[in-house]
């Protein structure tokens, strides 16, 4: 297994070194996300401040050249340095394409259509239980290895990881460092996704997912667990209404240092409706809940999942770049410690 790290962060190195010398004959594109947040809570947990004031920098980089491909996705805020994706990709035919590096995992719709720029979405937050791992997640939404999609004319496509996961600690899952892996995250994640999509336009999309990943705990009284996930996905749009809906199905078997505790599994499912009111004005409202989280020894390790979340909100277009939204949501915790919010944020993209 070291062995095998060793090879992937020389494959990283290099396609680094390399990358300036090549992307002289490339065509790139450079996007930058800015945003701006205010947010309010009643009744804040404990340790949480009641109005927080974040501002993030999402940078997106795309480039390519004949076959090869190149991507890059770097986060910069107060509290968060991340590399959250970097990819090297080879069209090996008209409708395939493999790709190495850091992605994110192949599940449900939100995760592989949304990055971490806020103006791209309707809502100020993302659905709770795939939120990223360094935010709270309790899915590896990350995997840092090797990624075949496939999309041709038809409308069936498909997509499938394979590589590094997440490890746990007390403080929540950590995704693997994609300049600097180490061996205590090597441990082997796997995600598929099967989507059909009607449309020539491919905006509407129906699929069914799956993905399993071996999860290795530090500093915790077990020795990681195995997590299963399926579910199903579906985006809806029309002139003024848009759907999207997830469903999860998450077993997890916990291995102890004595014997295996044994598995647990609960599911998951959100469905979120944007109306377009006006041209500049969306209206839009989710609904989040979980069942069988109760007594889950694996989210007992995470009591600040939240299991259940109402929100509702309004998108102004300010510009044909920028965004004003608020938004208003009441939040279920595992651990009972429920709390309301009001949130307003400023995202553009610029050029």
């Amino acid at each position: 297994m070291f062995r095998q790290l060793l090879l992937f962060r020389f494959l990283i190195y290099s396609m680094l070194l390399n990358w300036p010398v090549a992307a002289l004959a490339y065509e790139g594109e450079l996007l930058l996300f800015p945003e701006l947040s205010s947010a309010h809570q009643s009744n804040a947990p404990p340790g949480e401040q009641t109005t927080t004031n974040e501002f993030q920098l999402d940078t997106f980089y795309t480039a390519s050249h004949e076959r090869l491909r190149f991507l890059a996705e770097f986060v910069l805020s107060r509290e968060e340095r991340d590399m959250e994706r970097m990819q090297v990709g080879w069209v090996a035919t008209p409708s395939s394409t493999i790709w190495l590096g850091r992605f994110h995992s192949p599940i449900g719709y939100w995760n592989m259509e949304f990055h971490h720029g806020s103006y791209l979405t309707t809502a100020i937050e993302r659905p709770s239980l795939i939120q990223f791992e360094d935010d709270g997640g309790v899915l590896p939404v990350h995997i840092s290895g090797l990624l075949l999609e496939n999309a041709s004319d038809s409308p069936i496509s498909y997509s499938v990881g394979v590589g590094l996961g997440p490890n746990l600690s007390a403080d929540g899952l950590t995704a693997v460092n994609i300049l600097a892996p180490k061996k205590e995250n090597a441990r082997l994640a796997i995600a598929a996704k099967v989507a059909y999509q009607p449309n020539a336009d491919n905006t509407d999309e129906f699929n069914v997912f799956t993905a399993r990943t071996r999860i290795p705990a530090q500093d915790l009284a077990i020795n990681g667990l195995t997590q299963t996930v399926i579910g199903t996905a579906f985006n809806r749009e029309t002139d003024k209404l848009r759907l999207i809906g997830e469903l999860y199905v998450i077993n997890s078997r916990i291995d102890a240092p004595a014997a295996r505790i044994g598995s647990h599994t609960f599911t998951s499912a959100y469905i979120q409706a944007d109306y377009a009111a006006q041209p500049r004005w969306t209206l839009y409202a989710r609904l989040e809940d979980s069942a069988h989280v109760v007594n889950d020894p694996y989210l007992n390790i995470l009591p600040s999942f939240n299991k259940g979340r109402v929100l509702s909100g309004v998108r102004y277009g300010l510009a044909h770049n920028q965004a004003i939204k608020f938004e208003l949501s009441r939040t279920r915790r595992l651990d009972r410690l429920d709390y309301s919010e009001a949130a307003l944020q400023w995202s553009a993209v610029f050029p």
